[in-house]
């Protein structure tokens, strides 16, 4: 028997996975853009992220991992649930988004913007320190989509990546804009 398990370690050494399949227990990041990437852009980050992937490994482990570009605006990258991601792996990973950004001038790692959906559905970068601003003007209303971007499980991107606002941590602004107005 140990000779297959060999085998299939070997086969197995480095294994992209279809996003879709992972598991709600799979770890994901969430890495949002400061701007909408281009076509080109988007080919460029899916080949070096498809790279990554295919390499990714937790101390000589391979890591059955994925990763998807939701909005032309996210790098969502997730490793299946039974593989456990070390430090540094997560390093790995980190050093991967750099390498994205110094290719593209597009940075991940800034998160002092907030994305959410406008009316038309596009994706709308605010700062952080406009929105209680955005809220008094009623740009962003308790039914504006919003993303949660500390989620850390694909069970939560499926189900509270995207969430309103008024359920979210800006509850507080309406709480204050609504006091405002009375």
């Amino acid at each position: 028997m140990l000779p297959v398990v060999c085998f299939l370690n070997q086969f197995l050494k480095y294994m992209f996975i279809d996003f879709n399949t992972l598991g709600n227990d799979a770890k994901v990041w969430v890495y949002q853009a400061n701007r909408a990437f281009s076509a080109e852009e988007k080919e460029k980050i899916a080949t070096q992220l498809r790279s990554f992937t295919e390499q990714w490994d937790s101390h000589g482990r391979a890591l059955r991992a994925s990763f998807a570009l939701p909005y032309n605006h996210f790098i969502v990258l997730a490793v299946y649930g039974e593989d456990a991601a070390s430090g540094c792996s997560i390093d790995k990973s980190v050093r991967a988004i750099e390498q994205v950004q110094n290719a593209t001038g597009i940075s991940f790692l800034d998160r002092s913007q907030v994305a959410y959906k406008a009316q038309d559905s596009s994706v709308v970068l605010a700062p952080l320190s406009q929105i209680g601003k955005l809220i008094a003007q009623e740009i962003i209303q308790p039914d504006t989509i919003i993303f949660n971007n500390s989620i850390s499980t694909f069970g939560a991107y499926a189900t509270a990546w995207e969430v309103n606002a008024g359920d979210s941590w800006m509850k507080r602004y309406f709480k204050k804009a609504a006091s405002s107005n009375a």
